[in-house]
């Protein structure tokens, strides 16, 4: 996000939380309040970098008329680039963590480490004394762990159903074994 977008929607934000509506003032110096904190910045940052990759499969998802195979082979391409990101999570993170340093000097906000209790109930108790080390941890590896997950279940059933499909349909150079046909039945023997 540009530099000029952030700070206008801060000054924005500013001059909302002094209206005279008690209700959107307060909302407003909340969300300000908010998007001055490291762990905002780093949020933003992760999200910007995982929807810029996932973006495209959102955008081929609304197109009309695709086909299910055609689908689940560019949710597998997405899904293999958020799993490379994965397993290079120690640069990748270092280039996110770099920018919101920079943003963070900008607005003034320190990068520190949040406060931990040593018998940690409700968040990750991330034992580390850097910054970029605890955020990677507890907020980089497990958002990408579970948009991975979530990309798995969203398209796993389908790809069950389109081998299903391709015993009705099966192209010339790929035989059917007798293992995915007897899914297919045990799948729709009803409408059979």
């Amino acid at each position: 996000m540009p530099i000029q977008f952030r700070i206008s929607v801060t000054l924005q934000l500013n001059e909302i939380s002094t209206w005279k509506n008690v209700e959107t003032s307060t909302l407003a110096n909340q969300l300000s309040s908010s998007v001055l904190q490291l762990k905002f910045q780093v949020a933003l940052l992760i999200l910007v970098k995982v929807f810029a990759i996932s973006a495209p499969l959102s955008k081929f998802l609304q197109t009309e008329n695709v086909d299910l195979e055609s689908v689940l082979q560019f949710a597998d391409t997405t899904q293999s680039a958020i799993k490379q990101i994965r397993k290079n999570s120690n640069a990748e993170f270092n280039d996110i963590f770099k920018n919101v340093e920079d943003i963070c000097s900008s607005y003034s906000i320190a990068v520190s480490l949040p406060r931990t209790i040593s018998r940690q109930q409700n968040r990750n108790n991330v034992t580390t004394n850097s910054p970029e080390e605890y955020y990677r941890i507890s907020t980089f590896i497990q958002f990408l762990d579970n948009f991975i997950e979530q990309l798995d279940e969203r398209f796993l059933e389908h790809r069950a159903k389109l081998k299903s499909f391709n015993c009705l349909l099966p192209k010339p150079e790929k035989q059917i074994s007798e293992e995915i046909f007897e899914d297919f039945k045990v799948m729709y023997v009803i409408v059979l």
